[in-house]
């Protein structure tokens, strides 16, 4: 079974959470009998250091160097395709960046796709599926729906006011459009929960596999039961990640001062790279530390208490809260925080959607050590049955299997 790879992200186990999972799934399939190539962008330090790695695990790796310079990069796309310019006014904004990358490395692409012994090829993201265009109908092609783009934009218009909510409107109904544009080339889905998947089988009438995100729970093995750091909570998050960045600044600015009443003292440390000027001001606030990324995450959620997902929009798994689940940290999230994941409420985490409610539900775990340890000890035991690594990439080798032996197998003519 020879499988390729395509994704407009570079796997890399120091990325973001999309590009820690490409790593952690891919780099385990070799193992369950899947003879998989990858072709992605990237910048050279994410090559350099995950390319010996993918390799290693059985992995033909085949990197697209991007440019440091993003102005380079756009201009040597649009050189190669000149109706590049003309779609910046009538695609989405990623989309758009996922056609800057395939122009860039549209001769790899051909060459890759001109041997005719695939068995299938497989899309990271729905905003790369105007990549379809170029990929031989008699090849099977499946998606990896991270998240659904639409849905997420359409989320997050619902927060902006003026200009910003009509632009982001617009961006949600050309992202719905070029999804159902390309949807046809797909014989398969795989979605991060049973929700996403239930909604694009749904909408788009195609069949769905679920493969979570998970995280490496022996990473965490020896985090104790909880925080040495009265009154600490932490977030951890890339912050360049819109839905991230707005749940922080929720947080900080409305929910932290209801809890800093009650427990006088009590701060939060903020972890994830990408942070903007106005995240970054978040940092003069009593309480707030914002300390970037880090190499590792397991000495912040060691010090905390309590790890906090106030997350207001955003779709998949949310990478965050299996981590802290598998460091045995009390959890409080927001209902979109824990949408997708087994984790029940009052059982596992705490949810709370109203900034008394999660003020709260906070205060409540600082002040109660032991229902938080408590609390943190079951989310780690279905952390480790659910969402370990192996786990998830047996899940996803499992789905591989059941797309290209069933008879829809070939891409759909509807």
């Amino acid at each position: 079974m020879r499988i390729l790879a395509l994704s407009p992200e570079f796997p890399d186990p120091h990325g973001n959470g999309g590009e820690q999972r490409l790593f952690q799934i891919l780099s385990r399939l070799p193992a369950k009998g899947i003879d998989l190539s990858v072709l992605a962008p990237g910048r050279s330090a994410a090559v350099e250091r995950s390319t010996p790695l993918l390799e290693e695990s059985g992995i033909r790796v085949h990197a697209a160097l991007r440019p440091s310079s993003r102005f380079v990069e756009v201009a040597n796309a649009v050189r190669l395709d000149l109706s590049l310019g003309r779609r910046l006014a009538t695609s989405s904004w990623l989309s758009w960046q996922a056609q800057v990358y395939e122009a860039n490395f549209r001769g790899q692409v051909t060459s890759l796709l001109c041997d005719g012994r695939w068995s299938g090829v497989i899309l990271e993201h729905d905003w790369a599926l105007s990549w379809t265009q170029f990929i031989p109908k008699r090849v099977p092609i499946a998606a990896t729906f991270h998240n659904i783009t639409p849905q997420l934009i359409s989320d997050r218009a619902e927060r902006l006011v003026g200009p910003h909510a009509v632009l982001a409107r617009r961006h949600a109904r050309i992202a719905q459009r070029e999804i159902r544009s390309a949807i046809h080339r797909l014989s398969h889905g795989f979605a991060c929960s049973r929700e996403d998947a239930h909604r694009l089988h749904t909408r788009f009438d195609i069949p769905m596999s679920v493969v979570p995100n998970g995280t490496d729970i022996n990473r965490f093995s020896g985090v104790p039961t909880y925080g040495s750091c009265f009154g600490r909570m932490v977030f951890t998050g890339t912050l360049s990640y819109g839905p991230n960045a707005e749940a922080i600044w929720w947080f900080c600015t409305t929910v932290l001062p209801l809890i800093q009443e009650q427990v006088p003292g009590a701060s939060i440390d903020i972890v994830g790279g990408g942070a903007s000027k106005r995240t970054l001001s978040l940092g003069r606030l009593p309480g707030v530390r914002i300390l970037g990324r880090v190499p590792d995450l397991q000495p912040h959620l060691t010090q905390a208490g309590v790890a906090v997902v106030p997350l207001r929009s955003g779709g998949g798994t949310k990478l965050k809260v299996i981590e802290a689940a598998a460091a045995s940290r009390a959890i409080v999230t927001t209902s979109v925080g824990n949408a997708g994941l087994e984790f029940r409420a009052d059982e596992h985490l705490v949810i709370a959607d109203t900034p008394e409610a999660f003020s709260a539900a906070c205060v409540r775990l600082l002040r109660n050590p032991h229902e938080a340890r408590e609390l943190g000890v079951r989310a780690q035991k279905l952390a480790s049955a659910q969402y370990d690594w192996d786990t998830v990439a047996e899940s996803q080798a499992q789905a591989i299997h059941h797309w290209l032996t069933a008879p829809s197998a070939s891409h759909r003519d509807d």
